[in-house]
């Protein structure tokens, strides 16, 4: 059977706690502050909430939300120090 997804309004709570503990995973202050960034990702996590599928991880529901808000946290800190620091190094 298919876990039923919650609402992203019922999940916010466990969501901004999961993005609040990322916090030191951010250390590049020059450019962004953490509350941009912060504000970033429940953004992003918002517009992609239709596609979190709990039955896709294993756990209870607030593992599997959380394993899916940290993975989907990771790729977009990925992308925005490459988007935002990559531009400034030198190709060789």
């Amino acid at each position: 059977m298919e876990d039923a997804r919650p609402s992203f309004d019922e999940s916010y709570p466990q969501i901004k706690k999961i993005d609040d503990s990322r916090r030191h995973r951010w250390t590049y202050v020059s450019i962004m502050e953490w509350a941009d960034v912060s504000q970033e990702m429940l953004a992003h996590i918002a517009e992609k909430w239709p596609l979190y599928q709990p039955a896709r991880f294993t756990g209870t529901p607030e593992k599997k939300l959380e394993k899916w808000v940290n993975k989907t946290c990771s790729n977009l800190i990925h992308n925005l120090k490459r988007d935002t620091y990559g531009r400034f190094a030198k190709p060789c």
